[in-house]
């Protein structure tokens, strides 16, 4: 592709991605969208045990193992 060619083409591509300046300005000076948080703040009490957790829990015997590698 030629470098005039090129240049035609980007100069198509603007013109058609071109805004009115009326309305560029009307989202410009538009005050900016409130943003709401997407997850609410947990209402699960930290001082009490998880009732769903992925942590690792000494009851599930994760951490006695004996022997080589858990075996024996």
């Amino acid at each position: 592709m030629s470098e005039a060619h090129r240049q035609r083409a980007v100069e198509w591509f603007l013109v058609l991605r071109q805004m009115p300046l009326d309305e560029a300005l009307t989202l410009a000076l538009a005050p900016p969208p409130q943003v709401q948080p997407d997850h609410p703040e947990p209402t699960e009490d930290l001082d009490s045990p998880p009732l769903y957790d992925t942590g690792l829990d000494v009851g599930e015997g994760l951490w006695l193992r004996t022997g080589w590698a858990g075996r024996g």
